[in-house]
Order: C-alpha cells, then structure tokens, then sequence
C-alpha cells in the first residue's frame, strides 16, 4: 500500500485517530467531521513529507498536526500513546497493516498488539492481543485525503 496523507477510521465506532496529541500524551479517538481537518492527517509518504516510514513492510504513523509519532509498545489492555522519538531501529513505533476482512488491522511490532478502535469519540484507544479477523474493533479504514 502506498500511503499519501490519510485519515485513519475506526469500522466499529466510525470515530478517526486524532493527530494533535503532543508526545507523552495518549493517542485519542474523535468524531468530527474528517475532510478538511489537519489534525485527522495522520500521515503523508516518506518521499513526500517525511511523515510516514517504512522498514522492510513495517510504518511508522505520524500526525501531520503534531509530528508526533503513534507508540505501540503497550500490552492488551494498555492505553496506545504517542511520543517524539525517531522511529528509525525503534520497533515500538513500527506497525504491521494487516489486511483483514476488506479492512486494516494495525499491528504494533515491539508488543505484538493491535489498536482496539471500540472506544467512542474523546476517548483513547486502546492495545490488544486478540485475533483481528471477524473482529471489527481491530479494523481500520485508511482513507486518502484528497
């Protein structure tokens, strides 16, 4: 998949990943309408902005608005954060894109966790170990900006 800038929506909750959220603070979920919204462009190409990463099929997500980057270290259960660090050699800021069920699953590859995307607007999303297939609180809808 070739990533350009993008939105990124939760299947279950139709809420997208909030890009604004300086480093050390918990990634957030909102409902407000996507297009137009810088804050919702969570990413762009690595040959276009620098904002997006790729080592060898993994990425590295980070927000437009903030140019902070979305941490996947936590385990199941654990709140996804966001922070400042490079994620060049740094596996808790790389995630796996799973394709599933005609959607993505996002993977992160230093925990193994998914980004659970169940939880309503204004609330953070959570990591965990479960199965994304058939299980739309792991999937995910990347959509171009245009």
């Amino acid at each position: 998949m070739s990533l350009n800038k993008v939105m990124i929506r939760s299947v279950s909750s139709g809420a997208y990943l909030d890009g604004r959220h300086q480093a050390g603070e918990e990634a957030a979920l909102t409902s407000r309408p996507a297009h137009g919204d810088q804050y919702l462009h969570l990413m762009e190409d690595i040959k276009l902005e620098n904002h997006v990463e790729q080592h060898g099929g993994n990425y590295a997500f980070k927000g437009v608005a903030s140019g902070a980057y979305l941490d996947g270290r936590h385990q199941a259960g654990e709140t996804a954060v966001v922070t400042s660090r490079s994620p060049h050699g740094d596996n808790y800021l790389q995630w796996k894109l799973e394709f599933v069920d005609g959607n993505y699953a996002l993977k992160g590859v230093g925990s193994g966790a998914y980004l659970d995307g169940r939880q309503q607007a204004g609330e953070n999303p959570l990591m965990t170990n479960r199965n994304p297939n058939g299980d739309r609180f792991l999937q995910w809808v990347i959509q171009p900006v245009l």
